[in-house]
C-alpha cells in the first residue's frame, strides 16, 4: 500500500509539473535562476537589480520612468487607488492571467500577470518549499475559511494536486477524516483554521502521520500556537507572508526569521508609518514601484541564513487601520501588545485558543474566543486587562465577547479589529 501511494503521489506531481510546462510556465528555469541570484554578493546583487531595471523600465506613481536602484529609492509612493486608476486606463491590454486582491485594505485591486511573471512567482514558491522538505506539485491540503465547491475550483485543485477544505467548529471531524484519507505531503492555509484542527486532534488523541510541513499564511500565528500545531501534526510549522500582488514575499527560515525570498522584490518600511512598501523590478504587465501594501511591519537587514537574502520582515502586524488600541483617556498603544499578552498567557500554561479582539469605543474591547478558556472567559478578560495595563500604562477594559466560531469577526493577518469611528455597517457582527 505504501509503495502504491508513493507511486500515485509521484505520478500526480508529474502531471502537475507537466501541466505547468504545457501552458508555458518555466518554473524550473526561474527556480535555478533564483538560487543563482541569492548566491551573489551584495554588491553583485545590487548591480544585477540595476541591470534588470534598465531592461524593464517601470514607471513610478507619477509616470516617470525608473532606470536604476537609486531612482527607486527616490520614487513617490504608489497607492492602490493609483494602481487601479492605471488599470482602468489600460482595459484593452490582454494578459495571460489575472486575479483580484481580497480588499482587506478597503480597496480591491486587479492584478495582471504574464506567463513569465507567474512562472517567477511559482519558482519562488518552489524555492521556499524545497528549503523546507517539500516541492511544488507535492500533495497539498489547502485549509481556507470559505468553501467554493464549484466545478472550476475542483478542476483547478485536481490539476494542482491539492484538495481544499473549509474548517468550522462543526466541520472539524469531517475535515480530519478527509485529511487522513488524503495523506497530504504538506498543509497550507489560514493559521486560525489550522489551529482549530490542531486542537481537535490533541483533544481526541488523533494522529495524522507523514505530513512533512505546515505553512501558515494570511493571518498572524503566535509562537505558542505554532508549538501546538507542530505537536498535533508532528511536523515543522513555518510562517509565510504573501500578497496577491506578489505571491510569497517572506518565508520563515531555519532561525525563525521571516526572510524576503523573491530576489526581484525590493521591500522597505516607511519610517513615519512603518508601512511595508514593495517594488518589483522585473514586472512589466504592471509597474509596482514603492507600492504601499497597507501592512504594518519593519524591514531590517540581517545576515543571510541560506534562504533568501539579507532582508527580513519584523513585527508584521496587519493593516494600517488596525494598529492602535485606544484607552479611555484617548491614549493608545500598538495592537501588537495584545498578541504578546495573549502569548504570555499561553506560555504560562493556559490552553491555546484562537481569539479576536474588537474595539467599538475608546476605553473598552471585546474578547471573542473559539473555545471556553480554562480559567473562564471573564477571568481571562480581567487578566488581559491587567497585563495590558502593566505593559502599556493605558487603562483598557476587556469585556467578554462570544464563544464559538470567529469567521465573521476574523480580520486578515491580525487578531485585532479597530472599529472606533467607523460606519456602523462596517462593524463586524458579534453573533
Amino acid at each position: 500500500m505504501k509503495d502504491i501511494l508513493t507511486f500515485r503521489k509521484s505520478l500526480r506531481r508529474l502531471i502537475t509539473l507537466s501541466f505547468y510546462r504545457a501552458i508555458g510556465l518555466r518554473v524550473r528555469f526561474w527556480r535555478l535562476e533564483i538560487e543563482r541570484i541569492w548566491r551573489l554578493e551584495s554588491r553583485e546583487y545590487y548591480i544585477y537589480l540595476d541591470s534588470v531595471l534598465k531592461f524593464t523600465l517601470p514607471k513610478d506613481s507619477k509616470g516617470s520612468v525608473v532606470r536604476s536602484m537609486a531612482t527607486v529609492k527616490q520614487a513617490p509612493i504608489l497607492t492602490k487607488q493609483t494602481l487601479n486608476s492605471r488599470n482602468n486606463r489600460n482595459t484593452s491590454t490582454r494578459f495571460s492571467f489575472s486575479r483580484f486582491t481580497s480588499g482587506t485594505s478597503g480597496t480591491r485591486t486587479d492584478v495582471h500577470l504574464t506567463k513569465e511573471e507567474l512562472s517567477r512567482m511559482l519558482a519562488v514558491r518552489d524555492y521556499c518549499f524545497r528549503n523546507s522538505s517539500v516541492k511544488l506539485g507535492d500533495r497539498e491540503a489547502r485549509i481556507w475559511g470559505v468553501n467554493v465547491p464549484n466545478l472550476a475550483s475542483r478542476i483547478k485543485d485536481w490539476m494542482l494536486h491539492r484538495r481544499s477544505f473549509c474548517v468550522t467548529n462543526k466541520s472539524s471531524s469531517y475535515v480530519i477524516e478527509k485529511l487522513v484519507k488524503w495523506q497530504p505531503d504538506y498543509i497550507y492555509g489560514y493559521s486560525s483554521s489550522i489551529l482549530a484542527l490542531a486542537n481537535y486532534l490533541i483533544d481526541r488523541k488523533i494522529t495524522i502521520s507523514k505530513v512533512k510541513l505546515i505553512v501558515c499564511t494570511a493571518e498572524q500565528v503566535l509562537p505558542a500556537q505554532k508549538k501546538i500545531i507542530s505537536q498535533a501534526f508532528g511536523t515543522n510549522v513555518v510562517e509565510e507572508y504573501g500578497l496577491t500582488e506578489f505571491d510569497i514575499v517572506g518565508f520563515e527560515d531555519s532561525k525563525g526569521d521571516l526572510r524576503i525570498v523573491n530576489p526581484w522584490l525590493i521591500a522597505e518600511s516607511e519610517s513615519e508609518t512603518d508601512t511595508i512598501v514593495i517594488s518589483d523590478v522585473y514586472r512589466t504587465s504592471q509597474s509596482y514601484v514603492r507600492y504601499q501594501t497597507g501592512d504594518i511591519g519593519r524591514v531590517e537587514s540581517k545576515t543571510p541564513s541560506g534562504l533568501g537574502g539579507a532582508k527580513v520582515v519584523k513585527c508584521l502586524q496587519g493593516r494600517v487601520g488596525d494598529r492602535l488600541v485606544y484607552g479611555n483617556l484617548g491614549d493608545s498603544f500598538h495592537a501588537s501588545e495584545i498578541s504578546r499578552a495573549m502569548n504570555s498567557y499561553f506560555a504560562s500554561g493556559g490552553a491555546v485558543l484562537d481569539f479576536t479582539v474588537v474595539q467599538l469605543i475608546k476605553g473598552e474591547c471585546f474578547l471573542h474566543v473559539n473555545i471556553e478558556p480554562d480559567i473562564g472567559l471573564s477571568a481571562l478578560c480581567r487578566q488581559l486587562s491587567e497585563s495590558l495595563k502593566k505593559r502599556t500604562t493605558v487603562s483598557l477594559e476587556v469585556l467578554p465577547g462570544t464563544i464559538g466560531e470567529l469567521e465573521k469577526l476574523k480580520n486578515k493577518r491580525s487578531y485585532f479589529i479597530q472599529c472606533v469611528g467607523k460606519p456602523a455597517g462596517s462593524i463586524p457582527r458579534e453573533t
